[in-house]
């Protein structure tokens, strides 16, 4: 079993399923977690000691609260649980002039609506020509927006010349270890590298661009390359990260996990500005400040990532089929 307190008998079959579920996510964050590869961190332990949380918690938030005591161990503040919004709100884009600045707030559900999105994006597009500052206001959309402004024609309005986005990096595997004896193939656990992309403007001179956002929020590759290039600055209505490298999908019914499965190298993924819990106008007033004081800055990148996967070595009873603290880069030292 995979916590010693739980007896056959004692599962239902819906936990059961929590389990095999559970085991699934568990699965996916110690092979695919970076961090996981060259930090010492009690994962495995964390994880045993919130099974029989989740299994006998009492709706969707004390689930979701017990995902988080187990995640949390991480310290990543894209890999966490969170209940299901619910309700699907229509594709809205709302477009504002105040002097010579543009401001563009998008809000509801792009993928369920992307045709119409993709449709104002590009007419939205072509106001930026005299603009002398944008703010786009993201912060109510959870969805990835790259694609919406680079088919739109967005992107490359925001600036001129060329810029680079964040290269990074995942955890990939080349065959499998057997669990006894050797291999004839060998088998190697590496990062596989993703190089920066270089963008290019097509604007006649650079101008300021303030991006809002949420914790939620996906920002599009092109709004950290332009702070790190000092073109622009980024607002948080709370603490933001860079939620493009995670995946999410719903666990179980009413919660949503969202994990890491690549870093960044060398980039450091934070706002500028950072407030809690403010309304839409004190967003936009700010972002109006930023752009009129012109308090836009280069980013340095910080020093790069470790290279070398640390030897991971678990010790767990022989008849267990979940290490309590372990990994799986070498074969495992049991416990007789």
């Amino acid at each position: 079993m995979i916590y010693s307190n739980l007896s056959a008998q004692a599962v239902s079959a819906e936990q059961t399923e929590q389990l095999f579920k559970l085991s699934q996510l568990w699965g996916h964050i110690t092979y695919f977690h970076p961090s996981l590869q060259y930090k010492k961190i009690p994962f495995d332990s964390a994880f045993a000691a919130m099974v029989p949380k989740v299994l006998s918690a009492k709706g969707t938030k004390e689930y979701t609260n017990a995902l988080n005591e187990w995640l949390s161990v991480l310290n990543d503040p894209i890999t966490f649980g969170e209940e299901k919004k619910s309700g699907e709100q229509k594709f809205k884009a709302d477009f504002q002039r105040q002097d010579s600045i543009v401001i563009i707030s998008i809000s509801g559900n792009l993928l369920l609506n992307w045709n119409s999105a993709l449709n104002q994006f590009q007419s939205l597009a072509d106001s930026l020509q005299n603009a002398q500052g944008v703010i786009l206001d993201f912060h109510k959309v959870e969805e990835p927006v790259d694609w919406l402004i680079q088919y739109s024609g967005l992107e490359s309005k925001l600036f001129t010349g060329s810029i680079t986005t964040a290269g990074s990096r995942s955890v990939a595997y080349k065959g499998f270890m057997p669990e006894t004896g050797g291999s004839s193939g060998g088998y190697t656990t590496y990062f596989k590298i993703y190089p920066p992309r270089i963008l290019t403007g097509q604007r006649e001179k650079n101008l300021p661009v303030v991006f809002i956002a949420s914790p939620s929020s996906v920002l599009p590759d092109v709004a950290w390359a332009m702070r790190k290039a000092g073109l622009a600055a980024i607002i948080s209505n709370g603490r933001l990260a860079d939620a493009q490298n995670a995946l999410s999908y719903e666990i179980t019914e009413g919660v949503i996990v969202h994990f890491r499965i690549r870093e960044p190298i060398g980039e450091t993924f934070e706002a500028d500005v950072a407030m809690d819990a403010v309304d839409d106008k004190v967003l936009i007033d700010s972002a109006l400040m930023l752009i009129e004081k012109k308090v836009l800055k280069k980013h340095e990148p910080k020093a790069e990532l470790p290279v070398a996967l640390i030897e991971r070595k678990p010790e767990y009873p022989k008849n267990s089929t979940l290490p309590l603290d372990g990994g799986y880069w070498q074969q495992p030292k049991y416990i007789q």
